[in-house]
């Protein structure tokens, strides 16, 4: 599913680039998909938590296949309409893949405990984070390959076929026991929905990690931007998959790394400490004017990226009891899932006021000033350890 979906995102962000030729839209590609993703978050959990989170899962791959038809239609110009409809097609299909991923998120944070025991949690959230960056390093490179041999349509093509095998594959995973205990207090619906959003609350250590990450992508992240850099260092769609792919292939690398290693130790630190080294990534990303420059930047972020990733995880399910993980999974999708989406729409902005280059160190600027605000305001985080969770 990740490998189809990222693959996706570069031919999204392309299409819609050739089309209008200005990096709002790309900004509001990211915008339309976090919208259904934040709005229906809460409500996604709470049916996570009370249902078969392997069961939503599966529904949730079928949507994103959905989401990709609509867009092989559209290139294939077998509908017969008239551009400004076309657009209007591909906003839907970023709306849909923005409600498969409200789903998505709770549904697969709840699934991974239920696979393996409570000690192993963190070499298996190690181990799942890098399998998903091998898919993320391939699917973009490859996304870019495709759209420049064969086109949008068959690139589109490729993708809905690849998530009908992620679902066939969804349907031959076995976990542990799905069904929930009967809840005897049965709050009403609001309350149970606002349930995880005091329990994230009242935790200064997973608010905090979730609070760092959600702002330093949001203004850190220059994802949506990589095909107006592709295009300043002439280098087509087989530029910007590498682009695209960079990041993840220092994210795999990182993760392969900590399957071996644990962050048991001086964790908080360690976290802040990486995101000191994201923000200064970009900000050398930003004013690089070598193609090659600039993908070993990318690299180095993503590495610092993926210490976030298995330390912010690991603290997520060593912290939150089995009956509340979908609720807190969903909180955790609208402060760090969403906030790639809507650092893209804050990235279109930047760059379409401030120019694309000075957008980038802005946004890097700004995630040291988090980093520095989080090291003072969230001393907790700063002071935890895994091995004491």
């Amino acid at each position: 599913m990740t490998f189809a979906t990222q693959i996706q995102a570069v031919a999204v962000g392309w299409l819609i680039y050739q089309i209008k030729k200005d990096p709002l839209y790309l900004g509001l590609i990211g915008l339309t998909e976090a919208v259904p993703a934040i709005g229906l978050a809460l409500l996604a959990g709470w049916i996570v938590d009370r249902g078969r989170p392997l069961r939503i899962y599966r529904r949730a791959v079928l949507f994103e296949a959905l989401s990709a038809c609509i867009l092989w239609l559209v290139c294939a110009n077998l509908l017969k309409i008239h551009t400004d409809l076309e657009v209007a097609l591909i906003f839907f299909s970023a709306f849909l893949t923005g409600t498969a991923r409200a789903f998505l998120a709770p549904s697969q944070f709840s699934i991974l405990p239920l696979t393996v025991e409570r000690s192993q949690l963190g070499q298996a959230t190690a181990w799942n984070t890098s399998l998903n960056q091998i898919a993320a390093l391939s699917g973009p490179a490859l996304g870019g390959f495709l759209y420049a041999l064969i086109g949008g349509a068959g690139t589109f093509f490729v993708i809905m076929l690849t998530l009908l095998l992620a679902r066939m594959a969804a349907a031959a995973i076995r976990s542990g026991n799905e069904r929930r205990a009967p809840d005897p207090e049965k709050p009403p619906l609001i309350e149970a929905l606002l349930s995880g959003v005091r329990f994230v609350f009242a935790s200064q250590i997973i608010l905090g990690a979730m609070a760092l990450d959600m702002f330093g992508v949001l203004f850190g992240g220059a994802n949506a931007l990589f095909p107006i850099f592709a295009d300043l260092f002439s280098r087509g769609p087989i530029g910007l998959g590498m682009l695209r792919a960079a990041m993840p292939i220092g994210s795999f690398l990182m993760g392969w790394f900590l399957i071996r290693v644990s962050i048991s130790r001086f964790s908080g630190k360690i976290m802040l400490l990486a995101f000191v080294g994201f923000g200064a990534c970009m900000v050398g990303f930003g004013i690089s004017g070598s193609f090659y420059l600039s993908l070993g930047l990318l690299v180095l972020t993503g590495m610092c990226d993926s210490i976030s990733m298995v330390t912010r995880q690991t603290i997520l399910q060593l912290s939150t009891p089995p009956e509340m993980r979908g609720r807190v999974a969903s909180v955790s999708a609208i402060f760090i899932g969403s906030s790639n989406e809507i650092g893209a729409f804050e990235s279109g902005i930047a760059a379409k006021f401030l120019g694309t280059r000075p957008s980038v160190v802005f946004g890097g600027l700004m995630t040291l000033l988090v980093v520095a605000i989080t090291w003072v305001k969230a001393p907790k985080l700063r002071k935890v350890e895994l091995s004491r969770l």
